[in-house]
């Protein structure tokens, strides 16, 4: 790939030039913006559906989220319909030890979105099909596949939204990173998908919860075809007035025959600083803490080999299979006007917590701008630490200094 000779002195070259980006604009812009993402709902309150077709957020925008993102920076013809949708985003990534299988840009996501809508009532209920398909040469094929049933639009109600088919789980606090390692723990980034049923609901105004029965994540939302035969995730996310963001929980059991049954369970929060300073200060912080046991496994969850795990060293995986792990997750971003905002992430990984030193962590320190309506970039420098001598001193990517900047278009 493009990056893969990088050499030592050229990976120092790029992240001198970001960090000093990052301390131009610090020094050259200072007003107030919009939120996003999770932190936009931790803002103002408003459910995930408002942005999102899936009830819980992530994956295709409705119109409304579609112009939200557009932070008053233009109007795009397309964000007038959410019938259709789509997203592209390429990645450049430079290790500090590049290696042919790891570093260079690729094309993450080319994806195409029909949300069509099947029903609609006097009483607000609606009935949409929704389907998703990647087609990026790096890992192209279908993604969400459901038919979402809106049950009237009343608010408060117990059962507001019902979904049956191919969809990302409601487990912790969704980010649009599938790096982060929270995530990894529990295979459940925007990248996994199961199929199954799902209902969310309101029972009162600042309590939502989401509860779904899918198939194993083993068999990548097609039939059970190994251990784990089916799963159920809960979510519940509560948005108090006395509290200036979100808070959350959830659990995520896996049923199994034949082995050890993994399950999880997280806590996570986003506070916005805008409502907490009364605008003063315009941002948010946003964190959370996963336990998980049964995790490690390469069965179970065969992508956290390939990031943290050198083959060299994959005794240690089979060693830490059944332990119970802990993973931790954090965000702080300075919104500097209504096109940059400096970004500081935050991850930690622990395989088996009887064992406090053989930790990875990563800091990650960048910005994102946006270049127009529609077009995002994001830059960020990054340093790894692993406690485990027999991984810290390998090429594995969990130990590896980073670049990673990613260009992301929507329509």
């Amino acid at each position: 790939m493009f990056y893969q000779y990088v050499d030592v002195t050229a990976f120092r070259i790029m992240k001198t030039m970001i960090l000093t980006s990052l301390l131009s604009i610090a020094s050259t812009v200072m007003t107030n913006t919009a939120q996003a993402r999770p932190e936009y709902a931790a803002k103002t309150q408003a459910s995930c559906s408002s942005c999102h077709s899936s009830p819980w957020g992530g994956g295709p925008r409705t119109i409304y989220g579609k112009m939200f993102g557009a932070r008053n920076l233009g109007t795009p013809k397309t964000n007038g319909s959410d019938i259709y949708y789509g997203d592209f985003r390429s990645l450049l990534f430079v290790p500090k030890t590049p290696v042919q299988s790891s570093s260079g840009m690729v094309i993450m996501e080319a994806a195409a979105t029909a949300n069509v809508p099947i029903t609609e009532d006097e009483d607000g209920s609606e009935m949409h099909v929704v389907g998703t398909y990647n087609f990026s040469p790096l890992s192209s094929g279908a993604r969400e596949a459901y038919i979402h049933w809106k049950v009237g639009a009343d608010e408060n109600r117990l059962a507001s939204h019902i979904l049956i088919g191919r969809f990302n789980s409601p487990f912790g606090l969704l980010t649009d990173e599938h790096r982060t390692y929270t995530r990894m723990l529990t295979n459940s980034s925007l990248n996994t998908f199961n199929t199954g049923l799902a209902v969310s609901g309101e029972p009162i105004q600042t309590l939502h919860y989401d509860f779904a029965l899918v198939n194993n994540l083993q068999g990548g939302a097609g039939f059970n075809n190994q251990d784990i035969i089916w799963a159920d995730v809960f979510n519940l996310r509560w948005t108090p007035a006395f509290f200036p963001g979100i808070i959350g929980v959830s659990q995520n059991f896996q049923h199994a025959v034949n082995q050890a049954e993994p399950f999880a369970f997280s806590a996570y929060t986003v506070l916005s600083l805008d409502r907490l300073t009364k605008n003063k200060i315009n941002g948010s912080l946003s964190g959370e803490v996963v336990t998980a046991k049964n995790w490690i496994s390469s069965k179970n969850n065969p992508s956290l080999g390939s990031f943290f795990v050198p083959a060299a060293d994959s005794a240690y995986q089979d060693a830490t299979s059944s332990s119970r792990s802990l993973g931790y997750y954090f965000q702080a971003k300075y919104d500097l006007n209504s096109r940059w905002s400096l970004i500081y992430k935050y991850d930690y990984l622990l395989f088996d917590q009887a064992f406090q030193g053989d930790g990875f962590s990563r800091h990650g320190l960048g910005f994102e701008v946006f270049i127009n309506s529609n077009v995002i970039l994001n830059a960020r420098v990054e340093k790894a630490s692993v406690g485990r001598s027999e991984i810290a001193s390998t090429n594995a990517l969990a130990a590896e200094d980073d670049i990673l900047m990613m260009l992301r278009l929507w329509i």
